[in-house]
């Protein structure tokens, strides 16, 4: 099967295991090579270049405008006249919970918190939140929909550098995902 019929059935598992098969090792760990700082110094102990990384994509994240967070930029884009919609006075049921747990994907990396969607997903077949685990996922989902506030730690991804054209060892010359 070639490797662009493997994109179309959407099977990364099995497409990451096929270009591994042909190089012969799994990829290294970004991290492992040395990088440049800010004035093009090569860095190459563990701890400095994770800073580097953190700077890098930090400065990417940063919004220079101010506008994300100006309410008053927000405002004037909202049409006051909008319908108004009940069931968003609501608390979120546990059946919607459960719905949106069913779509999560399987076998994808962890968040920040260390904790596969698998995991969450062990409550899913409960009628009701009856579980300590259920209880819990329904009573942060709703405490965070009811205040607005996210903790901090849901607020966090990990960010993994993935490599676009040119020297390998540029921070500019990588993307982030995460």
């Amino acid at each position: 099967m070639r490797i662009a019929d493997l994109i179309l059935k959407n099977d990364s598992k099995f497409y990451w295991r096929l270009i591994k098969s042909y190089t012969g090792k799994s990829f290294q760990s970004i991290a492992d090579g040395p990088v440049y700082d800010k004035y093009k110094n090569l860095i190459t102990e563990k701890q400095e270049k994770i800073k580097i990384w953190t700077n890098h994509f930090g400065e990417l994240a940063k919004d220079a405008t101010g506008n994300s967070r100006c309410s008053n930029k927000w405002e004037n884009l909202i049409n006051t006249d909008t319908d108004y919609y009940p069931e968003c006075d609501s608390t979120i049921l546990w059946s919607e919970i459960t719905g949106a747990l069913a779509e999560t994907p399987n076998n994808k990396a962890p968040g920040a918190d260390g904790v596969p969607s698998e995991v969450w997903k062990l409550v899913m077949t409960d009628p009701s939140p009856t579980s300590s685990l259920a209880k819990l996922i329904h009573k942060i989902i709703n405490l965070m929909y009811d205040t607005g506030d996210i903790p901090q730690c849901l607020e966090t991804s990990v960010v993994v550098p993935v490599p676009k054209k040119g020297d390998m060892k540029d921070p500019d010359n990588y993307r982030g995902i995460s």
